[in-house]
């Protein structure tokens, strides 16, 4: 939304400065490392992220920070999930919906019922 914000308000002197600066960077990382490292992102590294979508398989999943990459990659199955809603004012908590902060989890491993 920020080029279309930037075209509304006629500011064409920092959608000229960033298309200019984008492209130094660009020719930047050609002069030092060829334009080979960028072919290579294309034909490698896309292909291999269309893979770990569709087969939820390879060395990435490894190395993903997420908590819940990290149960899928160790081979636990989320059972559930739940939200735990803290109120400093009050010194209270309950559990509920909402698991975007803080929550706890129920997993097993894979082939358990």
């Amino acid at each position: 939304l920020f080029p279309f914000l930037m075209l509304a308000e006629r500011n064409f002197g920092a959608i000229f400065w960033t298309v200019a600066f984008t492209l130094l960077l660009f020719a930047l990382s050609v002069a030092v490392f060829s334009f080979e490292s960028w072919e290579l992102f294309i034909s490698e590294t896309l292909s291999y992220q269309q893979r770990v979508m569709r087969e939820w398989s390879g060395v990435f999943l490894y190395m993903m920070p997420t908590f819940f990459a990290a149960l899928r990659a160790t081979g636990l199955t989320l059972r559930e999930i739940i939200g735990l809603h803290y109120n400093p004012l009050t010194r209270s908590y309950r559990l509920g919906p909402g698991v975007s902060v803080n929550y706890m989890v129920h997993c097993r491993p894979d082939g358990l019922a």
